[in-house]
């Protein structure tokens, strides 16, 4: 089991792979994989990788995504479970799923 590491995570947009990434230490954490259809945001897989789970990293990302989706004016396709039991569960970002 990996030792707790108090370093902060990073969330950032890795428009070559096409996906929101959480990192620590440079080290990739979990990641969001989006394809951009006009103004729409397709959010189809997230994923923790193995040893990270368990630890919010997950729904820290997506709440991420979610307001980069805002700030950019963009409506969100929640193509993936996780995504959408999270929106489910955080009304507030409900106003963001794409009608279409």
């Amino acid at each position: 089991m990996r030792e707790i590491n108090e370093q902060p995570f990073e969330y950032l947009n890795n428009e070559d792979l096409r996906r929101f990434e959480a990192r620590q230490n440079e080290q990739l954490v979990g990641f969001c994989e989006y394809q951009l259809r006009g103004t729409t945001l397709i959010l189809p897989h997230t994923e923790t990788l193995p040893a990270w789970q368990g630890r919010g990293i997950a729904a820290k990302l997506v709440s991420f995504v979610l307001d980069e989706a805002r700030s950019r004016h963009l409506m969100v396709m929640p193509a993936c479970w996780f995504v959408e039991e999270f929106i489910e569960e955080h009304r507030e970002y409900r106003d963001l799923i794409a009608t279409e």
